[in-house]
Formats: C-alpha cells, sequence, structure tokens
C-alpha cells in the first residue's frame, strides 16, 4: 500500500498537482492509475509484488479495508487517515536529509 501510494504522490507532484490536496479531494479512477504505465512505475510495482491490474485493484481493496479509501464501480476516494501516509513520507525525507548533511544539525 505504501510504494501504491508514494507513487500516486509523486505522480500528482510531477503533474504539478497539489499532492496533499489532491491526494484527499480527488477521485482516481482505477483504468487511470499511473501505477503501471510505465516503466519505472512498474518496476516499484512488480518489487512490491503487483504485477497487472487485478493485484492493482487489490491494494485498493486493501486501502478500503484498512480505512483509507472508499471506493465506487471503477474508482476510488482517499479518506482522512491516508494522512498518515504524509507523516512517514515526511519523515523518510527527513531522514535522507540528515543522512546527506551528515546527521549534524547542532552545527
Amino acid at each position: 500500500m505504501a510504494v501504491f501510494v508514494f507513487i500516486l504522490m509523486e505522480f500528482l507532484a510531477n503533474q504539478g498537482e497539489a499532492v496533499e490536496q489532491g491526494i484527499i479531494t480527488k477521485t482516481f479512477a482505477l483504468e487511470e492509475l499511473p501505477h503501471l504505465k510505465s516503466d519505472r512505475y512498474r518496476t516499484y510495482m512488480k518489487e512490491a509484488g503487483i504485477e497487472d491490474e487485478e493485484d492493482l485493484v487489490n491494494v485498493v481493496n486493501n486501502l478500503e479495508r484498512y480505512g483509507f479509501a472508499q471506493k465506487k464501480q471503477g474508482s476510488f476516494r482517499f479518506r482522512a487517515p491516508i494522512y498518515r501516509f504524509f507523516d512517514v513520507c515526511h519523515r523518510i525525507l527527513k531522514l535522507d536529509d540528515d543522512s546527506q548533511s551528515g546527521g549534524d544539525d547542532n552545527k
């Protein structure tokens, strides 16, 4: 689920959209998801065990099962708990920034 959300966040950012607002306000059509449409994203998804459209639908089903999304026929919307993924992303980015700066913020 994390890889799925991270890819969607990156895709929205690359489209020039406000990621947080887009994630929480947009309705996403399953057939328009970017996850299997580029070699790079397909590679990430394959590493996560997602190889085809059926697997992608199963991820969305899991997002719904755990309260992160609400499905409708052929589409879904994220629910407020998706913000937890933003927390994780920010934490990862901070760790990456800290490691690149030597991890010493006290200078």
